[in-house]
């Protein structure tokens, strides 16, 4: 349910669908996902398997999508010391945030577990639960007790106990030992070496080449495409359910454990096996406990928005203007900002609803009707003010964006240039363009997947202009209180300086100025 790829909804509209703490970096940021983004997610499980939680916890699901982006994975050894380092290879490599740096299909991941030597330390797997080895022949010289003295076994001490093998067909009568040497039937066997009960590599490597398996075959029927409409449904109605289950609280640590029945592929820690009815098996030791995150499996996006998840990164440049300086560190909480800039008809509908006025001039550079041409319907919203922007927002529920945010979103907390890496590439801007382009047409997303923050108009955000960055909080800054210019950000067209598009350049003008090159888009705060 992360994510199906394809032209068709499959679950609910504007919706990010899953639980946080499996999904992948490039999920989260709201990029293009393959299976790759599957070999993440079983990464998550197979760290969750050995360390006996999962790589990444909070109080909150943006907590956990923050640290999925940003955080490195911790050591698991510090949680497991018997993981063996081949595994925690194998795991760290399928936890990479960047999907080029992971295993690149199923069968490759399959094909390194298998290729781990890890049977001189693995567990035997026990008898199935439903299999009782038959009782050895007694001696003759030993006196056999009645039956109602005898506890039946039950599946966990079949499973803790080593199987006892069966006599051959035709093998001949045992005689019986010396009668000072008679075995007391109600010893417990002797326990296994230390090493024979540590971690059960052998059931986890198998389990998760399973769950690879199905990963190989789940890409061959999944072009297919039968029954769409159905699985949606279902989908959705398995997401509701869980939506709406509250998540199990753990038991207290004093609290004993119910012992599940046993399977083939689980080695209990077991407790030396007794079959006398009147033994007390050891009480069991506790495991520490731990604080159980909040479960949560949608997290809402607005329809034309992307997520993008609370972080850290350093503001301004060095090497650019002078009010792009001093470069400083800003930190910022989880937000939603609108994949393309506003359109012509996103605005009209606004004028229509007579909550915005129209823009000053209806006329681009080369288009004399670019407003209410239908042509241009996807085209950016241009000719309009700093307060009509706000006022559209408005209209929408939402907010210009800060500067910081702007820059955040364009970056992608990282200290990129341009939204698309470090180098100036014109084809991925409007740069011989005599005038605007639909939005959405050009190749150059930032790292959270927001398109055209270089290129095609400049953007209007909410920060009033000062000539360099001021001291002031670190988290969520506001820009100066007051000010004559309004900030506006990115690039337009017909222009091939790549200066003029970089992710830290700043402009300013009045509120109330208007041009055939400025636009802007929308944010929104988090619920």
């Amino acid at each position: 349910v992360a994510k199906i790829v394809g032209g068709q909804q499959h679950t609910a509209t504007g919706a990010m669908v899953g639980t946080v703490a499996y999904m992948s970096p490039e999920q989260i940021r709201g990029t293009k996902v393959d299976e790759r983004a599957d070999i993440y997610s079983l990464g998550v499980m197979l760290y969750e398997m050995t360390a006996g939680r999962p790589p990444f916890e909070g109080d909150s699901a943006m907590t956990v999508m923050f640290k999925q982006v940003n955080d490195p994975p911790p050591d698991i050894q510090q949680f497991n010391a018997a993981v063996p380092d081949e595994l925690r290879g194998i795991i760290f490599k399928a936890l990479e945030k960047e999907p080029a740096q992971r295993f690149q299909s199923a069968a490759e991941m399959a094909r390194a577990l298998r290729g781990l030597k890890l049977l001189e330390t693995a567990v035997t797997p026990p008898a199935p639960a439903t299999a009782v080895a038959p009782p050895p022949v007694l001696p003759a010289t030993a006196v056999k007790p009645p039956e109602k003295t005898v506890a039946p076994p039950t599946p966990a001490t079949v499973a803790a106990a080593p199987p006892e093998p069966a006599p051959a067909a035709a093998a001949p009568p045992l005689r019986a030992p010396p009668a000072a040497e008679p075995p007391a039937r109600s010893a417990p066997p002797p326990a296994a070496p230390a090493q024979k009960r540590g971690l059960p590599i052998v059931p986890l490597i198998g389990l998760a080449v399973v769950i690879l398996g199905g990963v190989i075959v789940f890409g061959f029927l999944r072009n297919r495409g039968q029954d769409r409409a159905a699985n949606a449904t279902a989908s959705q109605a398995a997401l509701a359910a869980l939506a709406t289950t509250p998540a199990p609280t753990q038991a207290p640590a004093t609290a004993a454990p119910t012992q599940p029945p046993a399977t083939a592929t689980t080695a209990p820690t077991a407790v030396p096996p007794t079959r006398a009815p009147s033994a007390t098996p050891p009480p069991p030791t506790a495991a520490p406990t731990r604080t159980v995150p909040p479960t949560e499996t949608v997290v809402p996006i607005p329809a034309g928005m992307v997520l993008i998840p609370p972080g850290r990164f350093e503001m301004g440049s060095a090497t650019g203007q002078a009010d792009e300086r001093p470069v400083h560190p800003v930190s910022l909480t989880g937000f939603f900002l609108d994949k393309f800039e506003v359109t012509n008809g996103r605005y009209q509908r606004c004028v229509d609803a007579g909550q915005c006025q129209p823009p000053a001039q209806r006329g681009s550079f080369t288009r004399a009707a670019y407003f209410t041409a239908p042509d241009f319907a996807d085209f950016p919203v241009i000719q309009v003010t700093w307060d009509q922007a706000v006022a559209f927002c408005t209209f929408e529920g939402k907010r210009l964006p800060t500067e910081a945010e702007w820059e955040y979103a364009a970056r992608g907390g990282t200290e990129r240039v341009f939204p698309w890496g470090d180098a100036f590439e014109p084809a991925r801007v409007p740069a011989t363009s005599r005038d605007t382009v639909a939005v959405g047409t050009l190749d150059n997303a930032s790292p959270f997947g927001v398109l055209d923050m270089s290129g095609n108009v400049n953007e209007w955000v909410a920060d009033w202009y000062a000539r360099a960055y001021l001291a002031g909080p670190a988290e969520n800054p506001l820009g100066p209180d007051r000010g004559a210019r309004r900030v506006y950000r990115g690039g337009s067209f017909d222009n091939s300086d790549g200066a003029f598009y970089t992710t830290t350049r700043r402009y300013n003008q009045f509120p109330g100025f208007h041009d055939a090159d400025v636009g802007f888009r929308c944010a929104q705060s988090l619920p």
